[in-house]
């Protein structure tokens, strides 16, 4: 099914703009085509991967609580692990979220990989954001979950 949202976080990196956006395209039972951009001051990096509904969903729980209580940390992780995006806490005072990760990608299909083939890895941290910005990203995010089609369960659970 191909229902598209972006989600983009609005941040800042050592007083300067930054953005996270998540852009989800084309879903096919539990995968969700990804696009995942980090914008820094002077430059961005865009990798395209996988993610599975259930991650997503796990995600926006986790997201949600840290939203409600102003505590912990929300991650989501990628099934192959090429993903690990952490957002947390940072300063529960002024409701400041910090956010760091990494995304990697082959640079051909798993079908085709080689030793020699070059692997692309975009990692960040610093990022920080305000609570606010929670809810228009949980909003989107569940909409998207709700629209798509995209199979929540776990794949690994029979049933």
């Amino acid at each position: 099914m191909d229902t598209a949202a972006d989600i983009t976080i609005r941040c800042s990196l050592e007083g300067g703009p930054a953005d996270l956006t998540f852009e989800f395209g084309h879903t096919d039972g539990s995968q969700v085509t990804t696009r995942i951009v980090v914008s820094l001051p002077g430059g961005y990096a865009s990798l395209n991967c996988y993610l599975l509904g259930y991650d997503l969903s796990r995600f926006a729980e986790d997201l949600s609580r840290l939203y409600e209580t102003l505590d912990g940390r929300a991650v989501l992780t990628s099934f192959d692990e090429n993903v690990r995006i952490v957002a947390e806490v940072a300063d529960r005072a002024r409701g400041r979220i910090a956010l760091g990760g990494k995304v990697r990608r082959l640079g051909c299909s798993a079908d085709t990989a080689h030793e020699f083939d070059p692997v692309f890895e975009v990692a960040f941290a610093g990022l920080t954001t305000d609570q606010s910005y929670l809810p228009p990203v949980l909003t989107t995010l569940r909409r998207f979950l709700d629209s798509s089609g995209v199979i929540l369960g776990s794949p690994w659970t029979p049933g």
